[in-house]
Parts: structure tokens; C-alpha cells; sequence
């Protein structure tokens, strides 16, 4: 499973399923010190799959970047009096930004709109906040994947030069058993 994988099925299995309209998950690229929209639910995501308009924003830019910056929800119930909203393709009247966080380190954040003024109730966070902890294991746990298949591969690449396959059929039998 791939971290695109992940978030696809994050933001069209289970926060789509729950009953919201918006989602973007927006992850940390350590290089350009940016947040960067990965995948979508609404009117974000265009027919063929892809993201309309990505954004790329720094820590403390907009909401998102606020709780990025200080690893903590930001909920907005009334964007018309917030001087941060960043205006996307559509007008919102709330935003809910959770920073998603493993070890104490950045992953990314996960952002809903609503063009629904008080959307955000202590419930719908609540909903949100849990999606969002599901998410950081997952990720963190596709990133170990990741590193442990490059690492086997290139300590056992002179054994096994001809099984990649292998080596990969290995990682796919061990995950079943990863929590």
C-alpha cells in the first residue's frame, strides 16, 4: 500500500462516507518546507482523479498552515471574520485543519470546508480527530514499509539479484501481520 493509496482511500472511504462534502489532505515535504495537497474529496478533485488548483503552502500560511505550525486543531466556524482564510476554487464559511502527527513530528494536515456557517461541531471534530490518528499510523507505517523494502533490497540485491519480486512478495506477506 501507498501513501497516494492511503490517502485516496482516507479521503473517499472514510471521510466521504461519513457524511462530509470537503476534505484535503496536504502532507509535509521536508525539502521545500511546504504543505502540498495530495488528495481530495469535492470540489477539488477533478473527474479524471486529479487535484484542481493544488496548493503549496508554508507553515503559519492559512489555517492549515497555522495548525501545522502549531501542531494543534484549528476550528473556524466563520470564516468571514478570520483574516488567514486562504480562498481556494470555492468560498467556504467554516474550516477544520487537524495537523497530522506521528512521533511528534509533522506529517501533514487534513483539511474540511463547509459553506456552512457553525458546521464544525465538538462531534464532527471529534470524527475528524479520530480519521486523522487512524491516518498518521498508517502513513507512518507505509513510510517503515517503504524504507525496510529499499533497505532489503539493497543489503540482499548481490544474493538476490534477480528477485526483486521476491523481496517485495516478502514485504506484502509481512504487512498482513503488521498492526
Amino acid at each position: 500500500t501507498s501513501a497516494d493509496q492511503v490517502l485516496q482511500y482516507t479521503t473517499d472511504h472514510v471521510v466521504g462516507k461519513m457524511g462530509f462534502n470537503d476534505c484535503v489532505i496536504y502532507l509535509w515535504d521536508e525539502d521545500s518546507q511546504r504543505l502540498i495537497q495530495h488528495s481530495a474529496l469535492g470540489y477539488k478533485k477533478a473527474d479524471d482523479g486529479s487535484l484542481q488548483n493544488a496548493l503549496s503552502l508554508q507553515l503559519g500560511e492559512g489555517i492549515v498552515g497555522r495548525a501545522a505550525q502549531h501542531l494543534k486543531t484549528v476550528v473556524v466556524n466563520d470564516l468571514s471574520i478570520d483574516a488567514g482564510y486562504i480562498k481556494d476554487i470555492q468560498e467556504a464559511a467554516s474550516e477544520l485543519a487537524i495537523p497530522i502527527i506521528h512521533a511528534n513530528d509533522l506529517i501533514g494536515v487534513l483539511d474540511s470546508e463547509s459553506q456552512i456557517k457553525d458546521f464544525y461541531t465538538q462531534d464532527r471534530v471529534n470524527i475528524l480527530t479520530t480519521v486523522t490518528a487512524m491516518l498518521s499510523a498508517k502513513l507512518a507505517q507505509t513510510k517503515l514499509i517503504a524504507q525496510l523494502e529499499k533497505s532489503i533490497f539493497k543489503k540482499y540485491s548481490s544474493i538476490l539479484p534477480r528477485s526483486p519480486m521476491r523481496v517485495k512478495a516478502f514485504l506484502i506477506y509481512m504487512e498482513k501481520f503488521m498492526p
